[in-house]
């Protein structure tokens, strides 16, 4: 072996342990910020005429598991979508009133049945049919909040729909500009470890909003649909 292939050879080694070493430290000092993946080289044997010459690094890539990725991003969006609608049919539910409570519609239904029973014992009483159209009267009041603030969940829900639209939009907006430049970088060769690591974080952002599927091209760039 000649000197020059020896000394690279040893520089090749001091390389490979330094970008090593950057990239444990990354690891290390990440390991709990969210979307974070761990990144590692891949490392080769260097040949130069049928003898070694040190290692050659390849690309900085992630460790990740696409399967479990697909997985998480579900339950986002299962748990956002059940978080919704739980939230909506508990405050319905508090509109119509807990059975027994003197505001709820039961309450005023059998205010209203017992009413008309005493008036059918004694239909010449004006007290039992005044009471007859006081607790009627009290239903409908009772109709007409309930009418309310369906009315207000559903402007509230219709409110949130619209902010949902332009979150999704800016979302998809952000996610073709990482396109852009993960084809740009995996066209000249270079690591797209961190911008996949930016994409992802948009994707379960994406998840909260709806149902989605996607799929990665050869060259990096993601493609996405929504489940239906």
């Amino acid at each position: 072996m000649s000197l020059s292939i020896a000394l690279q050879a040893a520089l090749s080694g001091l390389r490979a342990n330094q970008v090593g070493i950057v990239l444990v430290s990354r690891n290390v000092s990440n390991a709990t910020t969210e979307g974070y993946t761990r990144k590692t080289v891949t490392q080769t044997p260097l040949l130069v005429g049928g003898q070694g010459a040190g290692v050659e690094l390849g690309q900085v890539t992630r460790q990740v598991s696409d399967q479990l990725q697909r997985q998480v991003r579900e339950g986002l969006s299962d748990a956002a979508s059940l978080g919704t609608i739980d939230d909506f049919l508990g405050r319905l539910e508090l509109s119509f009133g807990k059975p027994g409570d003197n505001t709820s519609i039961g309450n005023a239904v059998s205010k209203l049945a017992d009413s008309f029973r005493t008036l059918a014992n004694s239909p010449e009483s004006i007290t039992a049919q005044n009471e007859v159209i006081a607790r009627a009267q009290e239903l409908v009041t009772t109709f007409n909040s309930l009418g309310d603030s369906v009315q207000a969940l559903r402007n509230e829900a219709e409110r949130g729909i619209d902010d949902s639209v332009a979150t999704v939009n800016a979302l998809l907006k952000d996610i073709e500009k990482l396109n852009t430049q993960i084809v740009t970088a995996h066209s000249a060769g270079q690591s797209t470890a961190d911008l996949e690591d930016q994409q992802d974080r948009k994707l379960n952002e994406l998840s909260k909003q709806l149902g989605i599927n996607y799929y990665r091209r050869d060259n990096g760039e993601i493609t996405i649909t929504t489940e239906s």
